[in-house]
């Protein structure tokens, strides 16, 4: 009983150890807070963000020749990402396989998220769906979306 008490013990030591390895950040809990309210939010009011194992993060730009998005998709091989257009409808989707860990392997933190996502975009009359363009570089999807070239107005003379 006591040999087996020691090992438990021994356990808590190290895993308490392994947890303070993490260095605590105030930023990181709002984020993590930030991603819950929304999980809440997108149950009443969709957004765009599916129920999806997880979500990667998306920047918006806007260039005068274009929108660009991008998103954080690190650790997804390019042949496991989807990108279609649908009724002016841009869903990006893919999926991040969890690795295999081995029966002798504990597992004493595991923050990353695995599995499939997908993010829907409402595209405005604005883009050019035909000229759609992406990129795929260190984990780093870059999905550009061309805006139509603007018809100027032209004055009629009046015969």
């Amino acid at each position: 009983m006591m040999q087996s008490q020691c090992k438990i013990n021994a356990n808590e030591h190290i895993q308490t150890k392994m947890n303070n390895l993490i260095r605590f950040s105030p930023r990181t809990n709002l984020f993590s807070l930030q991603r819950e309210i929304d999980d809440l939010f997108d149950h009443f009011v969709p957004t765009g963000r599916s129920n999806a194992a997880w979500t990667p993060s998306v920047d918006l730009m806007e260039t005068e020749a274009s929108f660009v998005l991008t998103l954080d998709v690190p650790g997804i091989p390019k042949d496991h990402l989807n990108i279609t257009v649908k009724d002016n409808v841009l869903t990006i989707s893919g999926e991040r396989t969890a690795p295999t860990v081995g029966e002798d392997t504990k597992r004493w933190r595991s923050e990353r998220r695995f599995g499939t996502f997908e993010r829907r975009f409402t595209l405005s009359k604005h883009v050019n769906t035909d000229g759609i363009e992406a990129q795929y570089i260190d984990g780093v999807l870059t999905v550009t979306l061309p805006k139509v070239a603007e018809v100027a107005p032209r004055e009629i003379s009046i015969n």
